[in-house]
């Protein structure tokens, strides 16, 4: 293994391999779909230190970028900086994964009915797919859920992928991230807890907590795209949001803070109380987080993770349980080697795991989506 913390980053690039970076970026997290980095090479004039040629890298260029041999971005460079001054010279590259290419670019104008999340993904990120590269590839978590139907959903002119595929998931209460390897993961965390618990005065070098209920609401509704359907049993409009038999209720808001949501695709009427109950959670779990920083990356040997669970115990902060790691950012330069963690309630990411999209069961079709472009939509 590499001694240094420099020398645990790999670049690959062109079949070239490049460590001995000064600086190093490093995140991955489940809100995005693109794990992204930034490294730094400097050396000063006249040093028999290797120095990274600038004419080795372009932009556009399929890189990889590995910590301790554990690829974490698998896509491509987006842009090379060379400088110098008087004492050193310098070079500066960032990129992310090969899914930062739906963050940027437009989305077929098109339209799905009755198709899960997975199939509508797979024909969004289909035009996407690389020479090189092949096609990005997708994994629902667990292993055989069945994701859920979306009765109706267009793509708007000038949407992007990404925004496509964000809107069905929060409709759907699924997440989409990066698999580090130029892949997406749908579904939501099988979680596994770490090793090492975190402890003030004994492995966290700086902690911050947030505690807000600015995004929090006494009852949420949502209201269907097709007249006349609610998040509740009481079904047509006019109805009244102080109404608890509708919604999804916040027990820890006593005042009156309402929220009317329209949905953000055509779903079945189970799957907008579904929306409703994971906005609730969704809220309650992003208004109580903590930042956590400590020395190094590794855990017993092994990287710190999205997707994992810890033991959180800070008197200070107020916490006292296991939380999930939402986003992971690694570091490297003047400041030392840290890891800094985002951690959130469990609850805050996604449906319970007892739910019923759980169950593995057999596909009533394996026909791929249909969709329909808008060049030849008739009106």
């Amino acid at each position: 293994m590499p001694e240094t913390a420099a020398d645990l980053v790999t670049l690959r690039v062109n079949n070239t391999l490049h460590r001995g970076w000064s600086t190093v970026d490093i995140t991955r997290s489940l809100s995005t779909i693109s794990n992204a980095f930034s490294l730094t090479v400097a050396n000063d004039w006249g040093s028999d230190s290797p120095t990274l040629n600038s004419t080795l890298l372009a932009p556009g260029d399929i890189c990889q970028v590995l910590i301790n041999d554990q690829p974490v971005v698998t896509g491509y460079i987006d842009s090379v900086k060379p400088s110098y001054d008087a004492k050193q010279h310098q070079i500066s590259v960032s990129g992310r994964d090969r899914t930062g290419d739906l963050v940027d670019c437009s989305a077929d104008v098109q339209e799905w009915h009755d198709h899960s999340l997975d199939d509508i993904v797979r024909a969004l990120i289909a035009p996407f797919s690389h020479p090189e590269l092949g096609e990005i590839g997708i994994r629902v978590v667990p292993e055989g859920r069945l994701l859920p139907q979306v009765a109706k959903h267009s793509v708007h002119p000038g949407d992007t992928v990404y925004s496509v595929i964000e809107r069905l998931s929060r409709q759907t209460g699924c997440l989409v991230w990066s698999d580090g390897t130029g892949g997406l993961i749908i579904g939501n965390p099988e979680t596994t807890e770490t090793a090492a618990p975190l402890q003030r005065g004994v492995n966290i070098l700086s902690a911050n907590a947030s505690n807000s209920w600015s995004k929090r609401y006494r009852n949420i509704v949502v209201l269907s795209d097709t007249p006349g359907k609610t998040s509740g049993p009481t079904g047509t409009p006019p109805f009244s949001l102080s109404d608890p038999a509708i919604g999804a209720r916040d027990p820890e808001i006593t005042r009156y803070r309402p929220l009317l949501m329209i949905a953000e695709a055509s779903v079945r009427d189970d799957l907008l109380q579904r929306r409703a109950e994971w906005e609730r959670r969704h809220n309650a779990g992003q208004g109580q987080s903590y930042i956590v920083t400590v020395q190094g990356w590794l855990q017993d040997g092994q990287l710190w993770t999205p997707g994992q669970t810890v033991s959180l115990k800070d008197a200070w902060l107020g916490a006292d349980d296991n939380y999930l790691i939402s986003t992971v950012n690694f570091k490297h330069g003047t400041g030392g080697t840290t890891t800094t963690l985002t951690v959130t309630p469990e609850s805050a990411l996604g449906p319970e795991p007892n739910d019923g999209y759980y169950k593995k069961k057999q596909q009533d079709s394996s026909e791929p989506p249909t969709n329909t472009s808008a060049a030849s939509q008739k009106t």
